[in-house]
């Protein structure tokens, strides 16, 4: 199944399949993808405000098979930012 999202003209988000019903709802914040593994199960972080600026986290178990811990996600991250910021000029 293809999954799809499109901008309505009333000002919001519709679409279809698993990633993008999970991606509307949490205001497309990616953390919801990336399921990790704490404790001996399956995470995923989920934002719940801020708090002095700063994004406040809230950990939700989930039924994902998570293969990774966050911080091989943090990692990961790192990695594609610093790949790609040569070609991030302005």
């Amino acid at each position: 199944m293809l999954d799809c999202a499109i901008y309505n003209s009333d000002g919001g988000w519709n679409g279809s399949g698993d990633v993008v019903s999970r991606l509307v709802s949490t205001n497309f914040d990616p953390r919801v993808c990336r399921p990790f593994i704490w404790n001996g199960r399956s995470y995923v972080s989920v934002q719940k405000g801020y708090k002095d600026g700063k994004p406040v986290l809230h950990n939700v178990p989930t039924m994902n098979a998570a293969t990774l811990r966050k911080e091989d996600w943090v990692m990961i991250d790192q990695a594609v930012v610093q790949a790609s910021r040569p070609r991030l000029g302005a």
